[in-house]
């Protein structure tokens, strides 16, 4: 309908001018009696097309089914379809397919993505990357056939003197901010074995930062907090903050959660401080540091708190090596039944004192019954038989408390 017509003129023309600060530069009259112009002879051409078509219909046989308005609308989006070739379908699949993930590809990979089967539709894809690398768009990888790479432009140089100084203001549990930095656009990936404290480990991350900042005092901005979970009920949730002592409603004033078990990297706050519970990768584990490095790609000036399954006693979480590759600090817990925990540092890129390394060191803690994480021994480097001399030292601590004689 003509209604139609004028709306999409308008949207257009707002598409262009908001957020614009002198709008009249980017869109001017000129620019709208041309939009409006040509937009009714488009328009016409529509509804002359169209009316053609129904004039056919009518002599046509037609299904009892889809008379009427039903053939109407299948008629119609055929046409949109039709008419989407004037839009520029091939620059978005363009944009789709080569601009947007400058990895290098293959034909397979096109193929796969836009559901290709027969020989000739695979013939025009084909065409087409050949007409992309005439226009200097893509190459091919020497040696390797059907391979191909994004053709880059100049790289963008680092501004290093806009570069703030300060690093992100996080307290982590068990005086890990006393020996690692963390910077804006870290990734910090907390990986646990089953019951190894998780999660208490990463909502003690927020609430750290929360009393930090003074969320106590009404009033104060603090950056955008999400968290994204996976695992708990929101019943569990509300429980976990009351063991601490808090009232949910302090936390929900400047923490958003949401559910969430996939595709963190659409919804995280590049500027705010995000929470992952945890990243789920059930198959295709060698997937996982894609993930991450998705979600490290999409930060600005935030962070983000990654936390991951492993097994008991393995060093990487579920992924292997390649979920070590983009975490700036990367945290390994595990139980250490019936002493408590262990927390291990596997990463560490950034220390406040390089002198002291904290890479590959052990603090032991358990969890009191008000869900505070207490550290009962230092940093250091703990091997397999000291560990055993360690929780041999636990077991006379336990048998001496036991049997110590009352005092008259």
């Amino acid at each position: 309908t003509a209604n139609c017509a004028i709306l999409f003129a308008c949207l257009t023309v707002m598409s262009h001018i908001v957020g614009v600060d002198n709008p009249a530069d980017k869109w001017d009259l000129g620019r709208s009696l041309a939009l409006g112009i040509f937009g009714g002879v488009g328009f016409t051409l529509a509804i002359v097309i169209m009316a053609g078509i129904r004039e056919e219909l009518d002599l046509c046989d037609i299904p009892t089914p889809f008379k009427g308005a039903a053939i109407t609308l299948i008629v119609g989006g055929i046409l949109a379809m039709a008419f989407m070739g004037f839009t520029g379908v091939d620059s978005g699949l363009r944009v789709a397919l080569i601009e947007m993930d400058p990895e290098p590809f293959t034909n397979n990979d096109v193929y796969s993505e836009l559901c290709v089967r027969t020989r000739r539709e695979k013939k025009t894809i084909c065409d087409a990357l050949y007409y992309y690398q005439k226009e200097g768009k893509i190459s091919k990888i020497e040696g390797k056939r059907g391979h191909w790479e994004i053709v880059e432009g100049e790289p963008e140089a680092m501004d290093l003197l806009a570069a703030g100084g300060e690093p992100f203001n996080i307290v982590l549990p068990l005086r890990i901010s006393e020996k690692a930095v963390v910077r804006p656009g870290a990734i910090i990936l907390v990986s646990g074995s089953n019951n190894a404290g998780k999660t208490l480990f990463n909502l003690s991350i927020v609430r750290n930062f929360l009393r930090s900042n003074t969320f106590l005092t009404k009033g104060k901005v603090l950056p955008p907090i999400i968290y994204l979970n996976s695992e708990m009920s929101p019943q569990e949730l509300v429980a976990r903050i009351k063991s601490f002592g808090d009232d949910p409603k302090d936390w929900v004033e400047h923490v958003k959660f949401f559910e969430r078990s996939h595709s963190y990297d659409r919804v995280i706050d590049p500027d705010g401080i995000n929470f992952i519970y945890y990243l789920e990768v059930n198959e295709d584990f060698f997937m996982a540091g894609k993930y991450i490095a998705a979600i490290h790609k999409k930060l600005s000036s935030g962070i983000a708190v990654i936390a991951m399954q492993k097994k008991q006693g393995h060093y990487f979480a579920k992924g292997g090596e390649m979920t070590l590759e983009k975490p700036r600090l990367a945290i390994n817990l595990d139980k250490n039944e019936p002493h408590g925990f262990i927390c291990k540092v596997t990463k560490a890129k950034e220390l406040v004192d390089f002198t002291k390394p904290i890479q590959g060191m052990e603090c032991d803690f358990t969890i009191t019954s008000n869900s505070q994480i207490v550290p009962i021994s230092d940093w250091r480097h703990v091997n397999d038989r000291q560990r055993q001399a360690i929780n041999a030292d636990y077991d006379r601590q336990v048998v001496k408390k036991i049997f110590k004689p009352e005092r008259a």
